[in-house]
């Protein structure tokens, strides 16, 4: 009977002791985990904030967009500022004919603006056999003409500005035997001009050809036409 006392008493102190230790580490694990949440809060508190970087793109659209329309519509502008300029310069396009004519009034050459813009004269070239002649008096005695022909002419000066419509005679012989003999001899005679417009755009044309060919400037003659001596 002492001995089961005993036991019993042995027994009932290892579980007071079992229960005493179970108490103590349950003591410690809630310190344990105090002692972590105080760690991570400590940490939370140092560490530096990331600052969150707003998404810029959509408010960057609206100037981007704003830009890009102003870019637009300074092409668009520009554009359009060529455009009527170009039309412009169509619109008021000069042209230069010359040509040799006659009838029964007698023969000669008409120079003058057939175009709808007005057209600044450049030079102004007569040629006998591919020679340059100073005048319309030479011209004719380079043709070789017995006598010098009665004749009505004007000498076109370099600069003068021909306005539309203005096809007039620049060299005339009335009809006779000299107009007969000028329209005999017609082809050994070249004629040639050379005007620009007021965009000083300029063109060349000539007795042979149909129309005016476009040149970037007028060449200086290598003689200026000038009108015969008195």
């Amino acid at each position: 009977m002492t001995e089961q006392r005993t036991d019993l008493t042995m027994l009932s102190r290892i579980d007071s002791e079992q229960k005493a230790t179970a108490s103590r580490v349950d003591g410690i694990d809630k310190s344990l985990q105090s002692l972590s949440r105080e760690v991570s809060e400590i940490k939370g508190a140092n560490k530096t904030p990331v600052a969150t970087q707003p998404r810029r793109w959509p408010q960057m659209w609206i100037p981007l967009s704003s830009a890009l329309i102003a870019l637009c519509a300074l092409g668009f502008s520009i554009y359009q500022g060529f455009l009527q300029r170009q039309f412009l310069k169509l619109s008021v396009r000069p042209r230069m004919t010359i040509s040799f004519f006659y009838n029964s009034d007698g023969a000669g050459f008409m120079f003058g603006g057939t175009g709808i813009g007005y057209a600044t004269m450049k030079t102004f070239e007569v040629l006998v056999d591919g020679k340059p002649q100073p005048s319309w008096l030479e011209m004719c005695r380079a043709l070789g003409f017995a006598s010098p022909p009665h004749f009505e002419f004007t000498v076109p000066r370099p600069e003068t500005v021909f306005k539309p419509d203005t096809y007039n005679k620049v060299f005339w012989i009335p009809s006779g035997p000299q107009s007969d003999e000028l329209k005999s001899k017609v082809g050994r005679i070249f004629i040639r001009t050379c005007y620009c417009s007021v965009f000083d755009e300029c063109w060349k044309v000539d007795t042979l050809s149909e129309s005016p060919e476009r040149v970037n400037s007028c060449p200086k003659p290598e003689i200026t036409f000038t009108s015969p001596p008195r």
